[in-house]
Formats: C-alpha cells, sequence, structure tokens
C-alpha cells in the first residue's frame, strides 16, 4: 500500500492512528528556510564585513540544513526509511553540485548558495503534495530536491560581487574568457608568448603611469587637464578590445598600455599601443589561479622603470620584462623564496626603488617581504612578518630616511631598502584577517585603514624618532574609512575613499566625517588634482565625475563604459581614460572643449 495513501492512518514512525493530514508542521521548516536565506543574505549586509558577517555567510547554510533535516528525522511523523531518505536525497544532490556542477574552487559557493535552492525544492515539494490531498512527506519533497539540483545544473557561478551576491550565468553559454580564446589568433595576429616587436627602449614621459596607482602610487593625477562638464562633451570612446580575466590595473608609458590577464592555462602580461588598442606583444606563463569569490586571473599591475617591466602573478610567478620586446630578462618563484600564496592569491604590485625590487612575500616571521636586485633577480633580502596582505609595498621617507612601508595581518612595519632592518612596526592585530589597502601619509604621521574583522576604521600613527629608536602613538582612531580593497586618495586636509561601499569624505587631522553619499559598490577612484576631480570607478561598470569638495558630495556626470563587475583601478594619461575589467579594456577620450579652463576652481 502507498505510503502516500491519504486513506490510511499513519501506523510507521508516528503515533497509532493519526491522521495522514497531522503530518509534519511545514510551518517549522519554512521558519527554518527563511532563517536561512536572512543568515546569507540579509545579515551579511548589515554587518558588513566583520566577524558576524563571516560567520553568517559561511555557516548560515550548512547550520540550516542541519537544523531542517533533523527537523524532519525528528518531527516528520514517518516511518523509519521514509524519515531518513529525503534528508539523504537533499545531502546527495548537494555533493551531486559540488562536484559534478561546481567542481574545485566552486565549492565555497555551493556550500553557501547551495543549501537554501534544495530546501526550497524540498518544502515546496512537501507543500504542493499536501495541496494534491496527498499526504505532505517523502515522495513531493523528493521529487522537489531533484528539479532543484537539476535547475542548479542550469546555471554557472562566475564568481561574487563585493556584497557576496553570486554573478550567474547559463551553463551552455561560453564564458567571456572562452569567447575570447576562441577568437585569439584574430586578436593577437601571432603566437603567445614570442616578441612582436623590436626598437628603442621605452622612456617615461611627463604624466605617465608607470607602476599602480601612478608614480607615487597614491591615486594622484598631477597633470591632466580633462572635460569637466559631460552632459556638453561627454567621454568618447577611442577604442574598445577583449582582454582575459584580471585584476590589477594597467600602466601607460611612452605611447605603450601594459597590463595582465589570464587565457586558459596561460598567465599573460600584454603589451598594446595605448592609442588603438593594439597587441603589441604578449608573455605568457602556464600558470592558472582561481578563487571562488573574484574568479580566475593575475590581481597586480605590472611596474615600469627603466625600459623593463615587472610583474607579480596570482601564483608568485615574478617576471622581468623587456617593456618594448617582452622578451624575459630574468624569473623567480615567490614560493620557491618560501613565500606562501594568500588564500585569494598574490596582488602584490612590485615595487623598484634605487636599483631593489620589493614585492610582498607572505611566508612568516623573516619572509614578509623580499628585496631583490632589479638587475638580475638575485634575492637580496627577506624581512618582517606578513603572512596574509594583498596590499602593495610602498617608498616613503620620514624623519629624514627612505623606507618601505609593508601593511598586512599584523599590521603595518617599516624596513631599510639596503639591509631589509625593521626601522619601526605598529602592531594591529586581528588574527585571520587581511589588510587589502595602501598606507596614506601626512607629513611624517602614517594612517592606515580596514573594512574587515573586529577592527574595522582608520587609524592616525604619530611617529617619532630619536637617534636610531623610532616611537608610533596612535593619534586618533575613527570608524568613518573602512575601506576593504577600495583604495583612498588624499587632497589638502581630507581624504576621499569608500566607507564600506558608500563613497565618503573624512578630515586627514580628526579622522572626522565630512561626508557620506554615493553608492558606487566596491569601487575604486582617482584624483585629478589640478581641477580637484575625482574619477570614481563604481563597481557596476559606471565612472562617476565627482568634485574633490569637503564641504558636499556632488556628481558632475557619469557614464557606463563597462557592464560588469569592476575592481579594477582606472587609469588617466594625457587626456585619456583607461578602464578595464575580467572581460574588457577600453579607452576614452576626456579632452577637454577648448573653452574649457585649466585653473582650478
Amino acid at each position: 500500500m502507498s505510503a502516500d495513501s491519504a486513506s490510511v492512518p499513519e501506523t510507521q514512525g508516528g503515533a497509532p492512528g493519526k491522521s495522514p493530514s497531522s503530518g509534519p508542521r511545514l510551518t517549522i521548516g519554512w521558519l527554518i528556510w527563511l532563517a536561512m536565506v536572512l543568515a546569507t543574505q540579509g545579515v551579511p549586509r548589515i554587518t558588513m564585513r566583520n566577524a558576524i558577517q563571516f560567520l553568517s555567510l559561511t555557516l548560515g547554510s550548512p547550520v540550516g540544513l542541519l537544523l531542517l533535516c533533523g527537523w524532519w528525522v525528528l518531527g516528520s511523523r514517518r516511518g523509519s526509511i521514509d524519515r531518513w531518505l529525503l534528508p539523504a536525497v537533499c545531502l546527495l544532490g548537494l555533493v551531486v553540485c559540488a562536484a559534478v556542477f561546481f567542481p574545485g574552487h566552486g565549492l565555497p559557493n555551493v556550500v553557501v548558495y547551495g543549501p537554501p535552492v534544495l530546501t526550497l525544492g524540498w518544502l515546496l515539494g512537501v507543500q504542493l503534495s499536501r495541496l494534491q490531498g496527498r499526504q505532505p512527506g517523502t515522495w513531493g519533497g523528493v521529487v522537489g530536491v531533484i528539479l532543484a539540483t537539476a535547475g542548479l545544473g542550469l546555471v554557472r557561478i562566475e564568481g561574487a560581487d563585493g556584497a557576496m551576491n553570486p554573478r550567474l550565468a547559463w551553463r551552455w553559454q561560453p564564458t567571456a574568457e572562452e569567447q575570447l580564446l576562441a577568437r585569439l589568433p584574430t586578436v593577437v595576429g601571432q603566437a603567445a608568448g614570442g616578441a612582436a616587436t623590436e626598437g628603442s627602449p621605452l622612456t617615461v614621459q611627463p604624466g605617465d603611469w608607470p607602476a599602480f596607482r601612478g608614480p607615487a602610487r597614491d591615486g594622484i593625477n598631477r597633470t591632466d587637464v580633462i572635460e569637466s562638464d559631460w552632459s556638453v562633451r561627454p567621454p568618447r570612446e577611442v577604442w574598445r578590445i577583449a582582454v582575459g580575466p584580471g585584476w590589477g590595473s594597467c600602466s601607460v608609458v611612452d605611447g605603450w598600455l601594459f597590463t595582465q590577464q589570464q587565457r586558459g592555462d596561460q598567465e599573460c602580461v600584454t603589451a598594446h599601443a595605448a592609442d588603438t588598442g593594439v597587441e603589441r606583444w604578449a608573455a605568457t606563463v602556464p600558470t592558472r589561479f582561481e578563487e571562488a569569490i573574484s574568479g580566475a586571473g593575475p590581481r597586480g599591475t605590472p611596474t615600469f622603470n627603466e625600459g623593463r617591466l615587472y610583474t607579480c602573478g596570482a601564483n608568485g610567478h615574478l617576471d622581468c620584462l623587456e617593456a618594448h620586446t617582452g622578451r624575459s630578462v630574468w624569473s623567480v618563484e615567490l614560493t620557491g623564496l618560501g613565500g606562501s600564496s594568500p588564500y585569494w592569491g598574490y596582488a602584490s604590485s612590485p615595487l623598484v626603488a634605487g636599483g631593489r625590487l620589493f614585492v610582498y612575500l607572505g611566508g612568516g616571521p623573516g619572509k614578509g617581504l623580499a628585496a631583490l636586485d632589479a638587475n638580475t633577480g638575485k634575492v637580496l633580502w627577506t624581512a618582517g612578518a606578513a603572512t596574509h596582505s594583498y596590499s602593495s609595498p610602498h617608498e616613503v621617507t620620514l624623519h629624514g630616511q627612505q623606507q618601505i612601508v609593508l601593511v598586512s595581518e599584523v599590521g603595518v612595519e617599516a624596513f631599510d631598502p639596503e639591509s631589509g632592518s625593521l626601522i619601526w612596526q605598529h602592531e594591529w592585530l586581528d588574527p585571520g584577517i587581511n589588510r587589502d589597502v595602501q598606507p596614506l601619509f601626512d607629513g611624517d604621521d602614517v594612517l592606515i585603514s580596514t573594512g574587515i574583522g573586529g577592527q574595522q576604521g582608520w587609524r592616525r600613527l604619530h611617529l617619532t624618532r630619536e637617534g636610531d629608536r623610532w616611537e608610533t602613538q596612535v593619534e586618533w582612531f575613527q570608524r568613518t574609512l573602512r575601506p576593504y580593497y577600495n583604495d583612498a586618495v588624499r587632497l589638502g586636509d581630507h581624504v576621499f575613499g569608500f566607507d564600506q561601499d558608500i563613497f565618503t569624505c573624512v578630515s586627514l587631522k580628526d579622522g572626522k566625517r565630512r561626508w557620506r553619499a554615493g553608492r558606487y559598490g566596491s569601487g575604486q577612484v582617482l584624483l585629478l588634482e589640478k581641477q580637484k576631480l575625482l574619477v570614481v570607478q563604481a563597481e557596476n561598470g559606471e565612472v562617476v565625475l565627482v568634485d574633490a569638495d569637503s564641504s558636499q558630495q556632488r556628481e558632475r556626470g557619469r557614464f557606463t563604459p563597462l557592464t560588469d563587475k569592476t575592481w579594477n583601478h582606472p587609469v588617466v594619461v594625457g587626456g585619456r581614460l583607461y578602464v578595464r575589467n575580467d572581460r574588457e579594456l577600453a579607452c576614452f577620450d576626456l579632452t577637454p572643449s577648448e573653452s574649457a579652463t585649466a585653473e582650478p576652481r
């Protein structure tokens, strides 16, 4: 006799003589499901990037699934086989999703987003069986879970945005990277990895952008004047090309543009004509890095110095190339130097100063930072305690002494560039929490910030020096600026950057907020110093022009050069804007009309 028959009293696993209509109380199941959704979608948006968000996001679904299984086993009033069948089918569906539909780095996303979908099918199947006059129970739920599993099999997870919303695409649609690879011979015009050009070595020209966030790594353009009224003279597209996944920015030197990207199993450094986008050469390394949030691709930005290009890949492949040919001069594996790739891959952009190359190593005590001979790749020294950072080394002179500053999970450390000896350090420990952004400086003071963990905010460190003795003192700490991987810029006594996902202006002197407005997601910002204008690259691909005004937030214009997740820093060189994400690289003309003035307001 059918276990779902509505005419037979329940006699297995429940009280004898009970009516089938007294099956499981679905209200409890729906409440558990709702709590699961709130834990994975609601709480993380309220408690942005702290321990509560992390625990809620990662544990909400697994704990909710266990509670739902426990409720069904203990409260379904079914026979012993039936009460275990549905939880087993649901767990099997999760295994199928993780192993078949989303293998490898997709597992974290499956654990977070899979259980709410599968349990929704479970509860709807049970609910519909009740509406059809059948006992709400096993087989309706089984069918619901199978359909939900099949539904998940129709989509592909392509990472997540800054708020941890998954990027979904139909499984049968080729990825942007696959589309690029299919037409790569036409795009490149040569075999990848070979030198495409000869000629004279390149040299830095006035206004060029030779490294991550510019010559001083501070995100400030000190030379360009652009059209500030986009309603009259909007940005004009010059060229657009497809690129492989990559989360770094671009360097622009002597009419050439350099960037890093992934092409299948090859991590690439590519050189392009800055005025046309035409690819001039591609240097490749047979490696691929991919994880569940960002996706695939290198995270660093090429550094140009004296005719050479220095790059660091996501797996720690450090390369020195001839900038005008792409030929390899030397290469080093950071993991071979005692380094350890952080969870989201190496994101450090190399720093070259005084004939030395400095790069984050991440190997722990004595191996947090590495210095190499820029000409030969010979290791000169390693030092520091960093094990988890996505920030890049920063050169600065404080109290008359040149030093290399590195921000990491231990706080901030400063090293002598010649010997690697520790000059000073400031501990800002937050176990397991990485730090991503560049430090800011005001005179001999240092400002560091973080947008994740239990110590979100920024602090001003006052440095004093007596001979070789250095001391740091926290002058103030404020929670008004909480960037994750969103760098800030300074203009005078104010800083413009991201407080979580909202753009904000804060005082450099006391850390207090001046205004907080403009929802640009997990974006980036560039300062045009001459015009006191901010070029904000929003996460959704829009570019917004904002006045660098401490009294109010005022947008001057916006347009949409890209239409997908964009975490990459924008670049302005010679009146042209260069933007990219993991799919496209584009150039726009921002030169002013003849009536535009170059004078600051």
